[in-house]
């Protein structure tokens, strides 16, 4: 219970440092606006996505998570960084549980104190990078297929709450007739009969076949099905999107 509290308190300060440095970002970065499903930290004027992670130890990403986004950018707070497919990514190394049992000290002492340190950090953080957020990257393919990007949107929706999922669960869902709707008018003849057959009753062999159809067309696959256990394949994860 005493270590489960600790971690309950490590990620409270972890939250608050990173709503810290978002708050620096906005004061820092000219920011627009974009028209999408998910939620990134900010979107600059570009259309650039920002996710801000701050994480004692390597933070999970799903590669899939502003998939609508045209350019995406994560900055990351951690002691390891990681390779996002698809994104540009900025890392600091920080030993944030190092920070975290020092803000957590402050916090039970000054709270005033607390917040000033919290806000310093931050600012210091933020200056170190601006740099690196708007210098321009190297220019990146151009997606010429917009229903790799909307196929790509539709998998990151089915996968928003887990990066798992079971066959049964995606098969019955809403979710899933769209994604055979749109792999509808670029499937190949041999696969077409058995699609409008998924389309009408979808049941979990329906996920192979929309691998198949995707491998056949692009050469790589939506779903990596391993058992009931279902995953997102390869076909998004060299994307620019």
């Amino acid at each position: 219970m005493l270590g489960l509290r600790r971690r309950e308190a490590s990620v409270d300060l972890e939250r608050d440092l990173h709503h810290a440095l978002v708050g620096e970002l906005e004061k820092k970065l000219p920011q627009g606006k974009a028209n999408i499903s998910s939620r990134p930290d900010l979107v600059l004027v570009d259309g650039t996505c920002i996710e801000v992670k701050v994480r004692v130890s390597a933070p999970d990403i799903n590669p899939l998570q502003h998939a609508e986004c045209p350019k995406k950018l994560y900055i990351i707070v951690a002691p390891d960084s990681q390779n996002i497919q698809g994104a540009r990514v900025i890392h600091r190394k920080a030993d944030v549980a190092q920070i975290v049992s020092a803000l957590q000290a402050l916090k039970a002492e000054d709270k005033k104190t607390y917040e000033g340190v919290l806000g310093i950090l931050a600012q210091t953080i933020v200056t170190s990078i601006l740099t690196d957020i708007t210098q321009v990257p190297k220019p990146q393919p151009v997606l010429e297929d917009n229903r790799i990007r909307l196929i790509c949107a539709i998998l990151s929706q089915m996968f928003r709450d887990s990066k798992t999922q079971t066959r049964t669960y995606i098969s019955k869902s809403s979710v899933f007739k769209a994604l055979l709707r749109e792999l509808a008018p670029i499937t190949p003849a041999e696969y077409k009969e058995q699609l409008e057959k998924c389309m009408k009753n979808p049941v979990a062999s329906c996920l192979d076949l929309a691998s198949d159809i995707s491998e056949k067309v692009y050469g790589k696959t939506i779903f990596r099905i391993e058992g009931s256990k279902v995953y997102i394949g390869n076909f998004c994860i060299d994307q620019q999107f």
